[in-house]
């Protein structure tokens, strides 16, 4: 039998916190509720969307951490603890597919074994632990004879990796070696991948359904009429600073100069846009270039079989479009994420297509159809 939706006002939680649409937070700042709208900056973009998805479908909603990293929400009758950050903060994903799908290669070699064309690339690890319990070939002194023997650039990242972090293209075994000392302070193993261009598109699937796509952008700069391309990279860097993702190392910046057209050292002329070829992560400055509607049914079929393989039931699948004519004749998956984020929808202005994703979450997570308050 359904289960009713507590009243506004009610305390499922018995922690004496309010409940229902525009309950305020304990400690908050005073424009920011405990349901807020999703203009409210002082959580984390996950939260904010699932507090105004519960305030709209009549749901309890507590920040446990008071940090907006730890929730629960409610609706009377069952509570569930989420978590947002390195967490999946869906509930209808299982852990063992979101585990699955955060292992970039097994994610791509069970793709292809069942026939989905994939960018491909080799795994090394960059970490002596465990070593034991793997076959030799993989080492880093093994990426290193792979990158030499294939040949320069190759695009790298981590195998376990996030929000573009150290994803790069990779032009010399100098900036290999420093590459793979520096993904091992903090990852196991890494991905050299042949070099791809092309549209890139981020594809939501919920339910077996598309619920949008998004074309991203490469990430650029822009000159000021004063500083040089390697200033305004040192400026972009220490906007990262603490972010979580890395900066462009200074080898690379003679080579992003040249594509630009630019000499070592040069101004930028106020205005003029300067590309960062592999950055277009939205984390890492990357743009949600446009939404694409409708969505071709090419981007939709591989999207959706990416994610119906992985055990997703939220999934957002990355692909490029490598036929050189951007007709999708030639697609490829880039990867599938088991916690998307769908930031991309706000700056867009699309709240009500949040809103709605979110709705089919919810009605799922608590097996009954959520509708908005009156």
């Amino acid at each position: 039998m359904p289960v009713p939706g507590p009243a506004p006002g009610s305390d499922p939680f018995g922690s004496g916190l309010a409940f229902g649409r525009g309950a305020r937070s304990k400690g908050s700042d005073p424009g920011c509720t405990r349901l807020p709208d999703p203009g409210c900056t002082s959580l984390p973009s996950e939260a904010r969307y699932l507090a105004a998805a519960c305030a709209a479908f009549g749901l309890g909603f507590r920040d446990v951490s008071s940090e907006g990293y730890l929730l629960e929400i409610s609706d009377g009758a069952r509570t569930l603890a989420l978590a947002a950050g390195r967490a999946c903060i869906y509930p209808t994903n299982s852990a063992a597919a979101f585990t699955l799908a955060k292992d970039k290669m097994h994610t791509s070699r069970l793709l292809e074994a069942h026939g989905l064309a994939t960018l491909g690339g080799a795994l090394f690890f960059v970490s002596d632990h465990h070593r034991q319990y793997r076959a030799p070939g993989r080492e880093r002194e093994d990426a290193i004879r792979h990158g030499v023997a294939h040949g320069f650039p190759l695009f790298a990242k981590p195998n376990m990796g996030a929000r573009g972090d150290l994803a790069e293209i990779v032009h010399d075994r100098e900036r290999l070696e420093t590459y793979l000392e520096e993904a091992a302070t903090r990852y196991d193993a890494v991905i050299l991948q042949d070099v791809f261009s092309g549209p890139e598109y981020r594809v939501l699937c919920l339910d077996g359904e598309v619920m949008f796509c998004v074309e991203r952008a490469t990430a650029t700069l822009r000159g000021d009429g004063r500083s040089a391309l390697g200033e305004l990279i040192a400026a972009y860097n220490t906007s990262l600073a603490g972010s979580g993702i890395s900066g462009i190392p200074e080898q690379s910046i003679p080579v992003i100069a040249a594509q630009a057209g630019l000499a070592p050292g040069e101004m930028v002329a106020t205005g003029r846009i300067v590309n960062l070829p592999g950055r277009r992560n939205l984390a890492a400055s990357g743009r949600s270039e446009r939404l694409v509607e409708p969505v071709p049914a090419q981007l939709a079929s591989l999207a959706l079989a990416a994610a119906r393989l992985t055990g997703l039931n939220v999934a957002g699948v990355d692909l490029m479009d490598i036929s050189g004519g951007s007709d999708f004749s030639l697609l490829r998956v880039i990867e599938v994420n088991g916690a998307p984020g769908i930031t991309a929808l706000e700056q867009l202005g699309r709240m009500d297509l949040i809103l709605e994703i979110w709705r089919r979450i919810l009605s799922r997570a608590f097996g009954r159809e959520l509708k908005p308050l009156p």
